[in-house]
């Protein structure tokens, strides 16, 4: 082996073992594996870190295909079956795939058949959210906060602050964290 990807290999090692030393909800368990599996830990590290990221929005070749499958049978679903469910999971699958205008058809779709659907609702004001139609996430979180206030745990009370933030409504999206921690 030549001294250049030794170097490199070495490289590699040092940044995933620093980069998980860093990390406190993986330093445990992964730190270890990093440590003692040299490249071969740091690699699979860093796969595992690539996969799992919410920043970027990488789907596994093997999911996609997988995904491409299941969008098969949902839409056919969508289409014999036609109730808000359908529509829903299609709208949950085009969401994962990335095609958000599908999904907020699809969710549109569920809303007009179910108006009170709180993952419908979820569903329409993550895409509006994602495409930066703020007013139009603020009106499906408001409802949505109103069937279920911790819908998934809490996720749509904290997006709701994030909608209120870049509408530039600070002190309603202050008010609302202060609610939602203390009550």
């Amino acid at each position: 082996m030549s001294a250049t990807l030794v170097f490199i290999i070495t490289g590699f090692w040092i940044w995933m073992l620093t980069d998980c030393s860093q990390d406190k909800s993986t330093r445990s368990n992964w730190f270890w594996i990093v440590l003692f599996g040299y490249f071969p830990g740091a690699l699979v590290y860093f796969i595992d870190r690539q996969s799992t990221s919410q920043s970027r929005k990488i789907i596994n070749p093997l999911r996609r295909i997988q995904l491409q499958q299941e969008l098969h049978r949902a839409k056919i679903a969508a289409k014999h079956i036609g109730k808000a469910y359908q529509f829903l999971i299609l709208g949950n699958i085009l969401l994962e795939l990335g095609d958000l205008d599908r999904a907020e058809l699809a969710y549109q779709r569920a809303l007009i058949k179910e108006p009170k659907n709180p993952y419908a609702l979820w569903g329409a004001a993550s895409v509006a959210f994602d495409r930066e139609r703020f007013a139009v996430a603020a009106l499906h979180l408001e409802l949505l906060l109103k069937i279920d206030p911790k819908h998934l745990q809490g996720d749509a009370s904290l997006l709701y602050a994030k909608v209120l933030f870049n509408l530039s409504k600070w002190s309603i999206a202050r008010l609302h964290l202060t609610e939602d921690i203390y009550c």
